[in-house]
């Protein structure tokens, strides 16, 4: 019999493995969220009052919500921020170099669902800033696709 691994002509004569279409999607989403989340956090920490005046132009439109404070915050919380958006980032990142790992795409989904209901908790106890709203939004919308891509990737596999 031939061994397969220890001859090269074999091996080159055999097609490399199919990536699936779901597989290549999800890659290609993860990717973007990684490209997105380093974009966020160097925007976030070089740039936070342009980022809060963009995110108080909303107020206008809803009038029923509040604008954020003009005080910028402090540069410890700004660095906190930074460091979860490169956290999120390199989850990013891990998850489209290996789609087969399930635990990446499911800790970033609860990571944006603990996120989102954070957001929701906050607008109606503290006060009904529009960035409440913006961030509630913004994370659900990333926790959906995240929960569309998992379970894409699930039944893939089964």
């Amino acid at each position: 019999m031939i061994d397969q691994e220890s001859n090269p002509e074999i091996r080159s004569s055999q097609p490399p493995p199919q990536t699936s279409t779901k597989n290549s999607r999800y890659t290609f989403t993860m990717g973007i969220l990684f490209l997105i989340y380093i974009a966020m956090g160097l925007i976030y920490y070089f740039f936070p009052s342009q980022l809060f005046y963009l995110a108080n132009l909303g107020t206008k439109i809803f009038s029923s919500t509040q604008p954020i404070p003009d005080t910028v915050p402090e540069r410890f919380w700004s660095f906190h921020t930074v460091i979860l958006a490169f956290l999120l980032a390199m989850i990013s990142l891990f998850s489209a170099q290996s789609p087969s790992k399930k635990g990446l795409p499911f800790l970033h989904f609860l990571t944006k669902a603990a996120m989102a209901s954070g957001f929701i908790y906050l607008f109606y106890t503290d006060r009904p800033l529009f960035i409440y709203c913006l961030g509630a939004g913004m994370e659900t919308l990333i926790a959906l696709v995240l929960l569309w891509n998992i379970i894409r990737m699930t039944t893939q596999r089964s």
